[in-house]
């Protein structure tokens, strides 16, 4: 097909260093079929400082959040894209940036060819963060949202998030590729073989931020009451820990509980884990932990879904709509590190039933979470946007 002939869509997006969870789906996202499927335009408008950055105002960021505005106001008069894809922040200065830019499509557009606009949400907390804003600004928040044509979300369960302002709210997951060496696949594969005996000593795997809104605290107190009755159980624990200007004193907490539960014996601090090493560690886990107070649908959820690991999560968020307790996994609810521990106990007691719900997890991950249903996914919904008729 002539590429002048295919709908056209600009992206503002992020990309890595640094790397979490919006930065990547925004990198799988641009480096997907959907070139082909599209004429794409990119604003690239990505700060790669660390994650420490992130909701700090400094004059690199107001730069490049001018930079960013003069792009757009240039792609908007010289390509005239009929939609503008943006990635929506939740947090106070990042906001400031995208109201910004949206209010900006409105107002540079040519008025016989203003575009339209999408705004996709990879979090929970965006109606938490308007309700803290202070009155002012939620009335911008307001205003640039009613600016807005659609918006994503990551499962059904959010779709409200958006409803005081925006009509129209389509659902699409997260999906993404686990590049498997041959020993995961064949983790995968002994997943089958239910009766196989258990010659391993079983690791169960904290693998995220080391945040209080991730759990991370309950999961330190966990271990001993499952140390108690399991003493030989190996846990892993992997993930950065922010510094006191991202959590405050929660770091000083954090680093005092560590330390004490890692000086028992088949604990250990792994730090942060990328790439292959990250794969090495979801292959040798034979349960996942995620016990989260918010989330949306975080990106290691779907990696240890596809790395065959049983898992005991929070139902918050979309997790709920991911996993379902009993099937695919465990569910319970957040702030219960004496549950959370009997769970672990549980599936630590019955090997059967914790390959059992690896497998399940395994399948609901290839028949719904990889990069190519994901792809696949936003490609329709992004095309039912453009032709969609006010």
């Amino acid at each position: 097909m002539n590429q002048a002939s295919l709908p056209s869509i600009l992206f503002i997006l992020t990309f890595p260093p640094p790397d979490h969870g919006s930065t990547f789906m925004n990198q799988n996202l641009w480096n997907s079929e959907i070139q082909n499927k599209f004429r794409c335009f990119l604003l690239d408008i990505s700060d790669h400082r660390d994650l420490t950055n992130i909701g700090r105002i400094d004059w690199h960021n107001i730069f490049l959040a001018i930079i960013g505005a003069i792009g757009l106001i240039k792609i908007l008069r010289e390509k005239k894209p009929q939609l503008i894809y943006l990635p929506v922040s939740q947090n106070l200065l990042a906001f400031c940036r995208d109201g910004l830019y949206i209010h900006l499509a409105r107002w540079f557009a040519p008025r016989s060819q203003r575009p339209k606009i999408v705004i996709h949400l990879h979090g929970s907390r965006f109606r938490h963060f308007y309700e803290e804003a202070s009155w002012w600004f939620k009335l911008f928040i307001q205003s640039a949202l009613r600016k807005v044509d659609s918006a994503i979300v990551l499962s059904q369960a959010l779709s409200s998030i958006f409803s005081p302002w925006i009509k129209k709210i389509f659902v699409v997951p997260n999906g993404l590729d686990l590049i498997a060496p041959k020993s995961l696949k064949e983790k995968i594969d002994s997943l089958k073989k239910e009766t196989q005996a258990e010659t391993k000593i079983p690791v169960v795997t904290f693998l995220s931020n080391l945040l209080i809104a991730k759990g991370i605290l309950d999961f330190l107190e966990a271990i001993p009451l499952v140390k108690a009755q399991y003493p030989d159980v190996c846990f892993k624990i992997a993930g950065e820990i922010w510094p006191p200007k991202k959590q405050g004193n929660h770091k000083v907490s954090i680093e005092k509980k560590l330390a004490s539960i890692t000086a028992l014996p088949g604990v250990e601090y792994l730090g942060p884990v990328r790439g292959e090493e990250k794969i090495k560690l979801l292959e040798a886990t034979d349960i996942f932990v995620l016990p989260s107070y918010d989330e949306g649908q975080p990106l290691s959820l779907i990696e240890a879904m596809a790395a065959g690991c049983a898992i005991i999560a929070t139902s918050v968020g979309a997790i709920p709509e991911t996993i379902s307790d009993g099937n695919e996994g465990l569910l319970i609810p957040p702030g219960n590190p004496q549950l959370l521990a009997a769970k672990i106990n549980l599936l630590l007691s019955d090997a059967v039933l914790r390959k059992r719900l690896a497998l399940r997890a395994r399948l609901r991950y290839e028949k719904n979470y990889t990069k190519e249903r994901f792809i696949a996914k936003m490609m329709e919904t992004l095309l039912t946007i453009i032709k969609n008729e006010d």
